[in-house]
């Protein structure tokens, strides 16, 4: 009888938005926080997040695990590499509101690619997709 990894868990991957309503010239910060909840290590992890129409990505925003990153940006992906047993990362971003889209209403989500190690010891990719979260992009009335 083979073994199974009864013990596996995927990711935990929480987005959450500073404000469900932000003003075309105004800020949003996102933030994504990645769990490892089972015991299994997950290597070469990396993020990505590709901000809705309507928001663009404020450079020298980025924080990975309290540290600047000034260099980084979500869309491009951010390497996180290494996710131990029970280990979170906090992601944190900021973008603004460029302008009014077609659909006022942007939901977005994070997605993270892995790998981990199977009892077999081969190398196994995965995917994990976040939350969706909602922020409304709204003209100042005149």
């Amino acid at each position: 009888m083979p073994f199974v990894n009864r013990f596996f868990q995927p990711p935990s991957i929480i987005k959450s938005a500073s404000v469900g309503e932000v003003f075309v010239g105004d800020s949003v910060t996102f933030t994504v926080v990645v769990s490892n909840p089972g015991n299994t290590p997950f290597d070469h992890a990396a993020l990505r997040d590709v901000v809705p129409p309507g928001l663009v990505f404020v450079p020298g925003s980025l924080t990975v695990g309290g540290a600047a990153s000034p260099s980084g940006n979500p869309a491009f992906g951010v390497s996180l590499g290494f996710i131990g047993p029970g280990i979170s990362i906090r992601v944190t971003f900021t973008a603004r509101a460029d302008r009014e889209p077609d659909n006022p209403i942007t939901v977005n989500t994070a997605s993270l690619s892995f790998e981990f190690v199977a009892p077999d010891g081969t190398r196994v990719p995965g995917e994990a997709l976040s939350n969706p979260v909602t922020v409304i992009v709204v003209e100042h009335e005149e």
